[in-house]
């Protein structure tokens, strides 16, 4: 991939999981205009109502502190170590982040939304990207 491939994808992805962050964080009420974005906030609040333990999830993975958000990188490795890939499964663990973003800001620690963001874009750039281009790209996961 070249270096202008990367970047748009990387953009597209820091923004859909911002967006949806933000979603999750002020209450799942109003969406998106952005197509893919709303298809995904909408996947996420269907999630998270569907599935409360996903709350529970959240709170134990005990979140104090900044430092405390290393544990994204193990919990999305988590999700994914049996190298099945698929849209459902990268909804959820955007959910789960966005859950993560709410829970932090719920209990003061800041800057949450911003690293959470960023140790989910790394971490789908480095074990996501491939199957998300193969699928065609964020666009259809607004299709599945």
């Amino acid at each position: 991939m070249n270096k202008d491939n990367t970047l748009l994808f990387y953009s597209q992805t820091q923004d859909i999981i911002r967006k949806v962050c933000h979603y999750v964080t002020t209450g799942m009420n109003k969406e998106d205009s952005n197509g893919i974005c709303s298809k995904i906030q909408r996947d996420v609040k269907n999630i998270i109502i569907e599935h409360p333990s996903l709350h529970s999830l959240v709170n134990q993975l005990q979140i104090k502190s900044e430092a405390d958000l290393s544990a994204i990188n193990d919990m999305a490795a988590t999700v994914f170590e049996d190298n099945i890939i698929n849209w459902g499964r990268i909804v959820i663990l955007i959910s789960c982040c966005a859950l993560i973003v709410k829970h932090c800001e719920n209990n003061g620690v800041k800057h949450s939304i911003d690293i959470v963001t960023n140790k989910l874009v790394i971490f789908i750039l480095e074990n996501l990207r491939p199957w998300i281009e193969k699928q065609g790209g964020w666009k259809m996961c607004s299709r599945k």
